[in-house]
């Protein structure tokens, strides 16, 4: 399990547009929200949003800059899309994708190749492995932690295993479970 701040995770942490739509979405948020309550937030976003440009540090190392970053701890993303394509959760460590290019096209090219399971095969995105990863930015940016808004940056995820309690119900020996 993953961990940002008081809030733990499974799936995934990311800083930039995506997190701004989620950022939108809940300002928004009147009641359910419907077809059209996910549709517009996202596209009011892409009109205006202007890309920044986070910082990662992953376990101490080089930092690397890019317009977008997400930290998952699995493949899939959004039901349909796998953008940390190579990502266990048994793994022993978080997947970060570190996209380089903000334009409209770039996330369209993004998203066709997370369509098919592609993503760290592209030369304009950066792909490593941790377990502590910090996100600072010049001005801030959106965070969202599993499809939620949470803050902005400075951000620092961490990896916490067997983090999860299991609740296993006690079983006298010799019986048989139906």
């Amino acid at each position: 399990m993953g961990q940002l701040g008081n809030r733990r995770f499974l799936l995934l942490v990311s800083a930039g547009i995506d997190a701004m739509v989620t950022e939108s979405i809940q300002r928004s948020r009147r009641g359910t929200l419907g077809y059209s309550g996910y549709l517009l937030p996202p596209l009011k976003v892409i009109v205006h949003y202007r890309f920044q440009k986070p910082e990662v540090t992953v376990d101490g190392r080089e930092p690397v800059s890019g317009t977008l970053v997400m930290v998952s701890n699995v493949q899939n993303y959004g039901g349909i899309f796998s953008i940390t394509d190579r990502a266990r959760s048994g793994s022993g460590h978080l997947d970060i994708c570190v996209f380089h290019h903000g334009t409209i096209l770039a996330l369209i090219r993004y998203a066709f190749y997370a369509l098919r399971r592609r993503v760290s095969c592209l030369a304009d995105v950066t792909y490593l492995t941790g377990k502590t990863i910090r996100i600072d930015s010049e001005e801030p940016v959106a965070v969202e932690v599993d499809g939620d808004y949470f803050v902005t940056t400075p951000a620092v995820i961490e990896l916490k295993p067997a983090y999860v309690p299991i609740l296993v119900p006690h079983t006298p020996p010799n019986q048989c479970i139906p």
